[in-house]
């Protein structure tokens, strides 16, 4: 128990240290939004559970920005890691999509989709929420979505939508 409990609180400080290095102080760089993709698809580690989910960068390679590379891999990061936990059911088949259009404000948006279980309706509230999880008790901080929402809203400067079915994928 106590050693669960040192684990649990050790991932909570991790976690927390992320959140807190995510507002570093580097410059935006020019970015090729493929290539990241590509980079965190790469060094991805998948539980030997979840090899069936299918994941498939469709960005354009032509595609150049400039932003945070941290932060954007971290975003990409974090959204494939809360799919793999909360989307599919262990063994399962499944496909997680990245893509991107250039807006007309310049701006990009990047869409990520997956085709998982979905989110319930009242849980879609409360998802970028800091310390909400699905998964209270399991060793799960319920800090990887709102991280994510603090650094879009943040840093980034832009803004984050969820729309999401039960059985049809978020």
């Amino acid at each position: 128990l106590i050693e669960r409990n040192a684990r649990r609180a050790s991932d909570l400080i991790q976690d927390l240290k992320q959140l807190t290095s995510a507002n570093s102080q580097h410059e935006a760089q020019p970015l090729c939004l493929f290539e990241l993709v590509e980079h965190v698809l790469q060094h991805l580690t998948i539980a030997q559970h979840h090899r069936l989910i299918q994941i498939d960068n469709r960005i354009d390679p032509q595609l150049k920005l400039i932003s945070y590379r941290s932060e954007i891999e971290m975003i990409v990061n974090q959204l494939i890691q809360n799919s793999l936990l909360h989307a599919f059911s262990p063994n399962a088949a499944g496909k997680i999509e990245i893509s991107a259009i250039q807006t007309a404000e310049q701006a990009v948006m990047l869409i990520y989709q997956d085709n998982g279980a979905g989110i319930e309706p009242a849980a879609q509230k409360r998802v970028f929420e800091p310390f909400y999880t699905s998964q209270l008790g399991r060793g799960r901080s319920g800090l990887g979505l709102y991280q994510v929402y603090s650094v879009v809203h943040g840093r980034l400067g832009g803004e984050i939508t969820l729309s999401s079915e039960l059985a049809q994928g978020t």
